[in-house]
């Protein structure tokens, strides 16, 4: 019986270094699974990184399309009143010599129409 104890023994060591050298292989895995979540902690710090530069890009861009916004909006106005004094040109060039002074007014204020679209454009293009 002494001869199955020693079996039986010998066996049970077996088992146990087999166990013993799996568990330091897993110990080795983990290490390494370990290693890999840092690289991965390190990723996903520089994707937040670069999610932040694309926020800071699409913000610049909503400006630059309301600045671009403001300017149609400034254009259109621009174009309207030219049209308008334009038409009023044209009526202007149709008076007789008996609206002179009649005339002399609405160019003054025609001058000072054009005059103030001169400086909106001044400030507009700065």
């Amino acid at each position: 019986m002494e001869n199955n104890n020693l079996t039986i023994d010998n066996l049970a060591l077996m088992i146990k270094e087999g166990f013993d050298g799996v568990d330091r292989r897993f110990e080795g895995v983990d290490k390494k699974f370990d290693a890999i979540d840092k690289r991965f902690e390190g990723i996903d710090k520089r994707f937040e990184g670069i999610d932040k530069r694309f926020d800071n890009v699409d913000k610049k861009f909503e400006l630059v399309f309301e600045r671009l916004d403001s300017v149609d909006a400034k254009l259109i106005f621009i174009q309207q009143e030219v049209a308008d004094i334009k038409k009023e040109l044209e009526v202007l060039s149709k008076r007789t010599i008996e609206d002179d002074s009649a005339l002399a007014r609405d160019v003054l204020e025609l001058r000072k129409r054009v005059g103030l679209l001169e400086e909106q454009i001044k400030h507009f293009l700065v």
